[in-house]
């Protein structure tokens, strides 16, 4: 198993991903929404989707649970977005 798919450095890409979206959120309700605050959830995902490439780790609770968590963190980011650009509208 390599560093990069160890369960340690997957929490950490989940803290990352965590981060931003509490940042992104904080922004939009501070009223002063900045898109740039969702960048460590989007690089966060990224370095996470080979767990659904390898199904000899998507099978795993863990990791199965970590990227379905990922993903719920991206579609959490689309919320302040979608609302900020549908008041520009």
């Amino acid at each position: 198993m390599s560093v990069n798919q160890s369960k340690t450095m997957v929490v950490s890409w989940l803290l990352l991903s965590v981060t931003g979206v509490v940042a992104c959120w904080a922004s939009l309700l501070n009223g002063q929404f900045e898109t740039i605050y969702g960048l460590p959830s989007v690089i966060g995902a990224a370095m996470l989707m080979w767990i659904r490439q390898q199904p000899d780790f998507y099978c795993q609770p863990f990791y199965r649970l970590a990227w379905q968590t990922s993903m719920i963190l991206l579609w959490l980011l689309l919320v302040p977005g979608c609302y900020h650009l549908a008041q520009q509208l």
